[in-house]
């Protein structure tokens, strides 16, 4: 998921292919970790039932998952701490987008909520294939490949934007449950194989994701509350951050919006 420069969050070859092409693994070998899933189970969190994994060229899974266990500790903790010491930059019904300055980067977090349930939303998500069907501002999504069900490796490259570079983001992407939660976490990894291009800025992502949570239905039938939110750094200079933090969080609501477009055909099509 997604964790992503459009809405400032998250998260997404057969092995060998390039990295400049546009390609997905079949929708029945995608992420299958939310689906099906009831009521999560509290112990499952941040435990990695997999002993064995089929390596990913270019990628070394033992150097990886050591990067895991933080990054997902650090995803907790901004869920954790709600919004206090948050500038609000969005307030209205049903999406709020808040930022603050990090020591490095800077971080955006925003809700709202869906008329789906938390499965229901992660396994819509989970899928790539659909991805630019709300999301505009990406040029290339790459799925290198799975370790397992719960874990991948995505290449996303954005489209440029007025006078500034086109960035991308190398992550792995982990599904997996926090306080009882589905959750899908993002983060940046480097590899020689995927090298930072010389027309593009390569941002850095200390944690990104999704979480997903049940709420008491409101009147308009929405039941689960999302949460995204991304600690990152966009390559700008640090005094363009706070700028850029505020401007990120207005383009906010018409992608909430429009994943719920989505989401809703998505559903009514099955």
């Amino acid at each position: 998921m997604g964790q992503e420069l459009s809405s400032m969050c998250t998260c997404f070859d057969t092995i060998q292919e390039s990295k400049h092409e546009m390609s997905f693994i079949d929708s029945e070998n995608k992420l299958k970790d939310h689906e099906g899933v009831e009521k999560p189970d509290n112990s499952s969190e941040n435990e990695n039932p997999f002993e064995q994994v089929e390596e990913i060229s270019g990628f070394k899974y033992s150097t990886i998952i050591k990067l895991a266990t933080p990054a997902v500790d650090n995803f907790t903790q901004l869920i954790n701490e709600g919004v206090d010491g948050y500038d609000v930059i969005i307030d209205k019904e049903n999406c709020k987008v808040y930022s603050r300055e990090a020591t490095d980067g800077y971080i955006i977090k925003y809700t709202w909520n869906v008329q789906y349930s938390p499965q229901e939303f992660m396994n819509f998500m989970d899928k790539a294939e659909l991805r630019k069907t709300w999301d505009s501002n990406i040029d290339i999504i790459n799925v290198l490949g799975f370790y397992n069900p719960k874990e991948s490796l995505v290449y996303t490259k954005y489209k440029k934007f007025l006078a500034f570079d086109p960035r991308d983001t190398l992550a792995f992407c982990k599904s997996t449950v926090i306080n009882g939660n589905l959750a899908e976490v993002t983060f940046s990894v480097e590899s020689e194989a995927y090298p930072k291009g010389d027309k593009s800025v390569r941002v850095i992502l200390y944690c990104a994701g999704l979480y997903a949570e049940n709420i008491e239905p409101d009147d308009q039938g929405n039941k689960t509350k999302i949460t995204c939110l991304s600690h990152m750094d966009v390559g700008l200079p640090k005094a363009l951050n706070n700028v850029a933090r505020k401007f990120a969080g207005t383009t906010i609501p018409p992608l909430t919006k429009k994943i719920c477009t989505e989401l809703k055909k998505y559903y009514d099509q099955q």
